[in-house]
C-alpha cells in the first residue's frame, strides 16, 4: 500500500486490537504490556518491511506520484533515508494507536476508540476516493503521466498489499488467543 495508506493502518492496527482485548483489562494495567510488545512486534515483522520493499522498488507510487523526479533527481539517491524515516513514522502511528486504545480502560466512559477508528475510516475513504488512479495503478512517475501504468493487483507489489491485509486480519483474529496463554499476575513486565 502506499506510504499514506500504511501510516493510516498503523495507527488503526492498535486500536482495533485493544477493542478485540477489551474483555481483557488487566493486560492494558501497565503502559509496557503484552499487547504493546505484540502490536510493536507486529509493525516491525509485517508492516514496515512491506513498507520498506514500497520505497525500494516503487517510491514513486509508494509517495502518491506526489515528488517529480525531473525537479528532484536526488529522491533516488535517499530511498535508505525514506525508509528509515517511513519506519519512524510507522512505529509513532502505532504507539499513538496503542495510547488510543489504553483511553478506554483508564477512563471507562470516552468514546476515544470509536472517534479515532470513524476519523480513520473517514480519512482513508476520502484518500482512496481522491487518489484512487495513484492508488490502483502502479508504475513510474513517467509512465503515470503517460497514462503507461499497471493495475495494481496484476503486480508483485499489489499481491504483497493483498498478503499484508490478510495478515492483519490474522493478527486480529487469532493473536488475543495467544495472549489467553499468558497468566494474569504475569501482565506486567516491569
Amino acid at each position: 500500500m502506499p506510504f499514506y495508506l500504511n501510516l493510516i493502518l498503523s495507527f488503526v492496527m492498535p486500536i482495533l486490537w485493544g477493542e478485540r482485548l477489551r474483555d481483557r483489562p488487566w493486560l492494558f494495567e501497565h503502559f509496557l504490556s503484552w499487547p504493546l510488545i505484540t502490536s510493536i512486534g507486529f509493525q516491525a515483522m509485517v508492516l514496515t518491511p512491506i513498507q520498506s520493499f514500497h520505497f525500494r522498488f516503487h517510491h514513486d507510487w509508494s509517495l502518491g506520484y506526489l515528488v517529480d523526479p525531473d525537479l528532484h533527481p536526488a529522491v533516488d539517491t535517499y530511498l535508505t533515508f525514506w525508509s528509515l524515516l517511513a519506519a519512524i513514522l510507522l512505529l509513532g502511528a502505532a504507539l499513538t494507536g496503542y495510547l488510543v486504545a489504553r483511553i478506554p480502560f483508564e477512563k471507562p466512559k470516552s468514546n476515544a476508540r470509536k472517534i479515532a477508528l470513524g476519523a480513520a475510516a473517514v480519512v482513508t475513504v476520502l484518500l482512496v476516493a481522491i487518489m484512487r488512479h495513484e492508488l490502483f495503478f502502479i508504475g513510474e512517475y513517467g509512465e503515470y503521466y503517460g497514462g503507461e501504468t499497471r493495475f495494481l493487483l496484476l503486480t508483485p507489489t499489489g499481491i504483497l498489499g493483498v498478503v499484508q491485509l490478510v495478515a492483519c486480519a490474522a493478527f486480529l483474529f487469532f493473536a488475543p488467543r495467544l495472549l489467553d496463554r499468558i497468566p494474569r499476575d504475569s501482565s506486567n513486565l516491569l
